[in-house]
């Protein structure tokens, strides 16, 4: 897994400054959520089904809003992103990332906040679970394909993209001067 951020920033700085690289991608992130008040973490992973990690981490933004000066509980900071390439040829239940949350939600199960998910623990663990992040190691596995004889599926058995972006889509600019 390659560590994208590992310090806390806003996210909607993170959404700006890291949108390609979020593209594309599986995902495993810590956020915290300033109506929280400091007291809750959640972690999470993002872009297991269409390799698009950027759209998971902007519900958060649509969802808790922007970060404002007038209104302390609005925004949301990421403490860590890690990210792996897009492999369609891997199961969900058989990524790096799925195992490492599999792992942290068994590793914090008694420290989960009553009432919320098994993925939000108090911001205490912040600093273990980071350490347990950079010291457990999972690898993804590829799924075994069955052989086919058909023409028309055989040229796609060994695509690795994912489903949704994998094309290049031109920006706004680009068509305008088209």
């Amino acid at each position: 897994m390659r560590v994208l951020i590992n310090s806390t920033m806003n996210l909607k700085t993170v959404l700006q400054k890291y949108a390609p690289l979020l593209r594309n991608v599986r995902a495993f992130y810590i956020v915290e959520a300033l109506m929280d008040k400091g007291t809750v973490v959640k972690f999470g992973i993002a872009g297991m089904s269409s390799g698009n990690a950027y759209h998971r981490l902007e519900q958060y933004n649509i969802t808790y809003g922007a970060e404002s000066k007038d209104n302390t509980c609005r925004g949301v900071l990421v403490h860590y992103i890690g990210i792996t390439e897009y492999n369609r040829l891997v199961k969900m239940e058989n990524t790096q990332i799925y195992q490492l949350e599999k792992f942290l939600k068994k590793e914090y199960n008694s420290q989960t906040e009553p009432g919320r998910g098994s993925e939000r623990v108090s911001k205490v663990h912040l600093q273990s679970i980071l350490r347990t992040i950079r010291t457990k190691r999972f690898q993804d596995v590829q799924t075994k394909l069955r052989d086919t004889n058909r023409e028309t599926t055989k040229k796609f058995q060994k695509d690795q993209q994912a489903f949704i972006d994998s094309r290049v889509h031109k920006t706004r600019q680009q068509t305008k001067k088209n």
